[in-house]
């Protein structure tokens, strides 16, 4: 055999030996969803076999399912699946339903369990259904709905509702008794449950019976323990207390109706139209009184009577009415005619003044030739208010060493007048003029001028405020080198114009007496004792502005043990690495804490003694063996505070800290000016107040009568009393005014006795039954009456007596409720239907809200009209939170917009001005309620200069320099302190938060390089050629040049200000003055040198005269400019002129010569002939014209303002003098407006008796 086939032999033996070797598998399995197809009963298979699978029932096969043995072992050839087949929906059920168990679809093997509705029950045995692989198995279930039995009822007891025999689910059966004296027992009606049972039982009915009810704070009277139907409880309550119902109780089958009840007594007070309770409380009992404040332009009817809560609500209505206006008291002045009081709004007072006296709005009539005031009575009262102020003259405005700057003749009281003072002077303010005001008393208030300070620099020192000139009373504050002290052995001091010891700073020096030897400050001195002496205190010290530190030591001898500073022998200090202990400078505590060596670079915080604060750096440090200069302690404290006239101060004490305050008393008859109380600020008292005077000076002037116990003074409650001259009598029979904290008030008036009135007066909505006249009779009688609706409020009848009618009634407006009001507030009419109604004032409207609207009590909804006022109450949304305005002030908060906010909504809630919280301000109404945040008051800060130095600020210049104190949210103008910058460009403002002061920060500027050359001056040399921000070098102008502005210039962040310049001084020319023709005011200034813009007194030269007032001469770059004067006419006095005004010159003067512009003449009244008052003997030359004075005989007659008045006239003379007449000369009247002659218009002067015409009204 080949070799091939061997080899073909060989593989065919090696593969029947490899598939011989395959495993046999175990019979297939069986799931729960495939069964095999065939008959597989043998216990194993060969490798290959095949086998085929179906679904079982209730599933349906998707492909073809076969598994195939191989090698021991069942694998799929076809995986195909078994699903479960869908039965379709099950059906549903009347009154019933159904679940799924276990499943969410309807497929094979899946239970469905039916259950019926409530009300019915099931009828079917079986309950369920199951999908079978034939569909769904039994039948569909029946629900059949459920009955309740009959109802068995009780002996008189009936159903009143109709019903059938069937009571199936929700029926509903209602009960009542058939005898009306009974009740039921038990519940009216019953249902008919879903378990098929009655909700309860059916009732029973028993006798209606009310027991004696538990009354706290009242008793019943006849009680008895049992009440039937209809029966009436009377009671009583007990003070304080009163019955919620006025009707009284009745039995009935619900009980007590209404429910008989003792409430407390109280009051409320909601709403106060135009007007606001004062530390309201939410309720009033009885004998309570209650403060209101009324708005701007509105006051309380009758407010000096309480408002007392009593049982039938509030003894006066708590209202806020237009205010009116009461007869006014014109001091020194009077009404033009009589009108009644009080005034209603825009009603017209006219009044004049007495001699020397003008109103303030003056309004000249040239048919009366006089002045009247008239004023407007306005919501604040008499607008403006009627008051006559004294006039001045302008011969009585004086200022010495000053010129006075007229503008007319006279002034009125406040009006002022300028003035410029001489030269260098200055006002006790500082300023080189002012003005002098007219006071009352017709003279004007005082005023001096007075020399000013001047300074230049503080010789090894500097100060502040960094300024040449200091006002009079203005201080200073300056520091002194290193090394150098005050006068008063301090680094720092102060001084005020005018300088009690210039400024100055000495170099500090101490000395030890017993060796002659002096060292200067900042020296240390080692000590040591001659040969047998023994040291005692410390071998080193320190020379300081305020001494030795510590104490020089002294030698003690070994043999008899005398100490003296005689034996010290002194030597340079030795180490430079180690300084002396620590300085404790006068009124400081101790520093040093045992035995301490001091080594260069330790540094020592120096603490003043309580009471006292730090002038300087607290922190010292140790430098080559020297400390630096110590801070100096200043007082914090303040002594007793200062005396104020009438007034004690409770508790005094001689000392008070920095913050206390102490209490002024005023004396009786005085009241305190300030609320607050004088507090001690840093060693000084601020808020001092003052006591003011209750008393009033001086009785009022009443027309037509006389004083009776005129006095100079009056307390406050005194009274004045007054007579009624001949013909006149008291209107009402009050003949007194009292004095009422420095006011006139009750004020009494006479009227002329049987004097006829006008026309009656017209009242608002009003009219009189009988006809009005134009004149009526001393005791006419008019009735008054009002229109349907309107209360008449006042008397109904008035009278006419002597000259004035009696005060009319008002007729208070009824109240308009419209529909638009209403649906603004959700609510409408109770009973009524009708889309407007007029209530009468004080009666009483009841409402109701909306359908979905709700308000927070019933009561609300009964309102009461007040003079035409109705406070419709407000009705919100179901659910919504209404803010009530008493919890919100009493929370210290507010909202803007409106306060009804809806369930669910947020409101954003906002402190009152200078309060802060911190809780959320956004709350959420949720179901009517809501969380109100607190707010508390803010704390305000104080700001201190050591607090402004730390952050190298300084307060801008204010109003008020000396104020401390900030609100919270205050923004506070502050600089930096020269040298120092901010990056921030706006203006700096520090802020006061809660009593925390945020300060911007300011940082040392750059510095300056060497300044440029200023024309005309010398800049003081200095050796670097670096300056610091801050730092200042002197000018020096040269000679024949002053500078204009300090002589300083300062580096201020890398640029150099406050450059003066050096301008020429000027000289007086008298030539220059010649040809003005002018003339020095003062000798003494022809040698003096004046700098640029420095002004020279001059005047015209006799007989010369300017336009201006003020003659000034002003120096410009070394030349003087001057006005110019020109020739004035001249006088001649007239012997006619001084025949016809009754004067004679009181120097003998030629009348024939004539004399320049600006003579001054003085004259002097003829015998038996007097100057009026006010009235000066003196005239000037004015331009050819001399203003003569006129003198009048003592026999002379004067005006009378009444009888003019009473015969209806007015003068036609312009002339003020015209007041008086002589003896014999006839007098030129003129009718009044609205009369007409009646005697003629000419009266006649006769033995200081006037004959006046008459005129009578038209």
């Amino acid at each position: 055999m080949s070799l091939t086939g061997y080899l073909q032999v060989y593989i065919t033996a090696l593969c029947c030996i490899a598939i011989g070797a395959q495993a046999p598998c175990d019979r297939p399995e069986r799931t729960a969803e495939e069964e095999l197809q065939g008959t597989w009963d043998k216990d194993s298979y060969n490798h290959g076999t095949i086998a085929s699978y179906i679904c079982r029932p209730g599933y349906s096969r998707l492909g073809a399912i076969k598994k195939q043995c191989d090698n021991g072992k069942w694998i799929y050839l076809a995986r195909g699946l078994c699903k479960k087949k869908s039965c379709g929906h099950p059906g549903d059920i009347p009154n019933g339903s159904f679940e799924l168990d276990g499943e969410n679809e309807f497929v094979f093997g899946v239970i469905v369990t039916y259950s019926c509705d409530s009300g019915y029950h099931m009828v079917s045995k079986v309950t369920t259904r199951t999908c079978t692989a034939n569909g769904w198995s039994n039948f569909l279930p029946n629900c059949e709905a459920k009955n309740c039995p009959p109802v068995e009822l009780t002996e008189g007891v009936e159903i009143v509702s109709s019903y059938d025999d069937e009571y199936t689910v929700g029926k509903v059966i209602r009960f009542q008794c058939k005898n009306p004296k009974f009740k039921l027992n038990g519940v009216a009606e019953i249902f008919c449950t879903s378990e098929g049972d009655w909700n309860a039982p059916p009732p029973e009915c028993e006798e209606i019976k009310c027991s004696a009810p538990v009354l706290p704070n009242g008793r019943i009277n006849a009680r008895k323990e049992t009440y039937y139907l209809d029966d009436k409880l009377l009671y009583v309550c007990n003070g304080n207390y009163k019955k919620e119902r006025s009707i009284d109780p009745v039995c009935t089958k619900n009980g007590w109706a209404p429910e008989p009840t003792c409430n407390e007594i109280t009051c409320t007070a909601d709403y106060v139209p135009n007007g606001s309770v004062k530390n309201k409380k939410i309720m009033y009992r009885l004998g309570d009184t209650i403060e209101l404040e009324c708005k701007y332009g509105f006051v309380l009817d009758k407010p000096d009577e309480p408002r007392i809560c009593t049982l039938n609500g509030w003894s006066l209505p708590l209202t806020c009415v237009d205010k009116i206006c009461d007869r006014p008291f014109i001091q020194n002045g009077r009404l033009y005619s009589e009108m009644n009081f009080p005034s209603r709004r825009n009603t017209e007072l006219w009044y004049i003044c007495n001699d020397n006296f003008d109103p303030l709005d003056k309004i000249y009539y040239s048919w009366s030739r006089r002045y009247y005031g008239k004023s407007i009575c306005t919501e604040n009262g008499w607008d403006p208010k009627p008051k006559c102020f004294a006039l001045c003259w302008d011969s009585s405005a004086r200022v010495d060493y000053a010129d006075i700057y007229h503008t007319k003749r006279r002034y009125m009281e406040g009006e002022r007048v300028k003035f410029q003072c001489y030269g260098d002077r200055r006002t006790e303010d500082g300023r080189n003029g002012g003005d002098i005001e007219c006071l009352p008393n017709h003279k004007f208030s005082e005023a001096r001028c007075l020399k000013s300070c001047m300074i230049e620099s503080v010789s090894h020192g500097r100060y502040i405020p960094n300024k040449k000139m200091f006002e009079h009373g203005e201080s200073l504050v300056y520091e002194c080198d290193e090394g150098y002290r005050s006068t008063k052995n301090t680094r720092f001091d102060s001084a005020t114009c005018p300088w009690t010891s210039p400024p100055r700073c000495v170099e500090t020096t101490c000395h030890i007496e017993e060796l002659n030897e002096e060292y200067k400050a900042g020296d240390v001195v080692q000590f040591a004792c001659s040969r047998g002496y023994e040291l005692v205190g410390q071998e080193v010290s320190q020379c300081y502005y305020y001494g030795w530190s510590p104490e020089l030591p002294t030698c003690r001898d070994d043999y008899s043990g005398q100490v003296n500073r005689y034996r010290l022998i002194t030597k340079k200090q030795v180490d430079l690495s180690v300084c002396a202990p620590a300085p404790k400078p006068p009124r400081s505590q101790d520093s040093e804490i045992g035995n301490i060596t001091y080594h260069n670079d330790s540094t020592v915080e120096i603490r003043c003694a309580s009471q006292y604060r730090a002038l300087g750096s607290k922190s010292i440090k140790c430098e080559n063996g020297k400390w630096q200069s110590p801070p100096q302690c200043i007082g914090k404290s303040c002594d007793q505070p200062p005396d104020i006239e009438n007034a004690v101060v409770s508790g005094l004490k001689q000392q008070y800290k920095h913050g206390e305050s102490a209490k002024y008393t005023c004396q009786a008859g005085y009241t305190i000016s300030e609320d607050v109380q004088a507090k001690c600020v840093e060693g000084k008292w601020r808020n001092v107040p003052k006591c003011l005077s209750t008393s009033c000076e001086s009785a009022p002037e009443i027309s037509n009568a006389v004083l009776l116990n005129k006095k100079n003074n009056y307390n406050s409650g005194d009274r004045a009393f007054f007579r009624c001259n001949t013909g006149y009598v008291f209107n009402m029979g009050q003949n007194s005014a009292i004095c009422k904290n420095s006011q006139w008030k009750e004020l009494p008036e006479c009227r002329r006795e049987g004097q006829s009135c006008g026309p009656p007066p017209v009242v608002q909505f009003g009219d009189t039954l009988q006809t009005r006249e134009p004149n009526n009779k001393h005791g006419t009688k008019m009735t008054y009456k009002c229109p349907e609706y309107y209360i008449l409020e006042g008397n109904t009848e008035v009278v006419c007596r002597n000259g004035k009618w009696d005060d009319p009634p008002i007729c208070i407006e009824p109240c308009t409720a419209s529909e638009t009001d209403m649906k603004a507030n959700n609510i409408r009419f109770k009973w009524i239907r009708d889309k407007k109604l007029y209530s009468q004032h004080n009666e009483w409207i009841g409402f109701i809200c909306l359908e979905d609207y709700e308000i927070s009590d019933e009561k609300l909804l009964r309102i009461q009209c007040n003079r035409s006022v109705l406070p419709y109450p407000k009705c919100t949304k179901i659910g919504s939170c209404l803010l009530t305005l008493t919890v919100m002030d009493e929370h210290n908060i507010f909202v803007n917009g409106s306060t009804e906010i809806k369930d669910g909504k947020t409101v954003e809630f906002l402190c009152k001005e200078g309060w802060i919280s911190k809780e959320e301000m956004r709350q959420r109404c949720n179901n009517k309620k809501i969380k109100y945040p607190t707010c508390s008051r803010a704390v305000p800060c104080e700001i201190s200069s050591e607090e402004l130095s730390q952050y190298n600020l300084e307060i801008k210049s204010s109003d008020n320099p000396t104020k401390t104190l900030y609100a919270h949210m205050d923004q506070i103008p502050v600089m930096c302190k020269p040298g120092f910058r901010s990056l921030n460009k706006k203006p700096l403002k520090a802020e006061c938060s809660n009593g925390t002061v945020i300060f911007p920060q300011c940082t040392p500027g750059r510095n300056c390089t060497s300044p440029d050359k200023i024309a005309n001056g010398i800049i003081e040399e200095q050796d670097v050629k670096s300056f610091s921000s801050g730092s200042s070098l002197k000018v020096e102008c040269k000679e024949g040049f002053a500078p204009v502005g300090l002589p300083f210039i300062t580096c201020d962040d890398s640029g150099w200000i406050n450059v003066p310049k050096c301008a020429k001084q000027c000289q007086v020319s008298l030539p220059e003055l010649e040809t003005n023709n002018l003339q020095l005011e003062s000798a003494n200034d022809l040698d003096g040198i004046y700098t640029h813009s420095s002004k020279l007194n001059v005047q015209c030269k006799p007989g010369y005269s300017s336009k201006q007032k003020a003659l000034t001469g002003i120096c410009r770059n070394g030349k003087f400019t001057y006005p110019q004067c020109s020739l004035g006419g001249t006088c001649k006095i007239s012997i006619n002129d001084l025949g016809e005004n009754k004067i004679e010159l009181l120097r003998p003067n030629d009348t024939n010569k004539e004399y320049p512009h600006g003579t001054q003449f003085q004259f002097k009244c003829k015998a038996s002939y007097v100057l009026p008052p006010q009235k000066q003997p003196n005239a000037v030359c004015n331009n050819g014209n001399v203003n003569y004075p006129r003198c009048y005989s003592i026999e002379r007659c004067r005006i009378s303002q009444e009888q003019l008045d009473e015969n209806g006239l007015e003068l036609t003379s312009k002339d003020e003098d015209s007041v008086f007449f002589e003896d014999g000369e006839p007098i030129q009247f003129k009718c009044k407006t609205g009369f007409t002659i009646s005697t003629g218009t000419v009266g006649l002067c006769t033995e200081k008796q006037i004959t006046y015409p008459r005129c009578t009204e038209a």
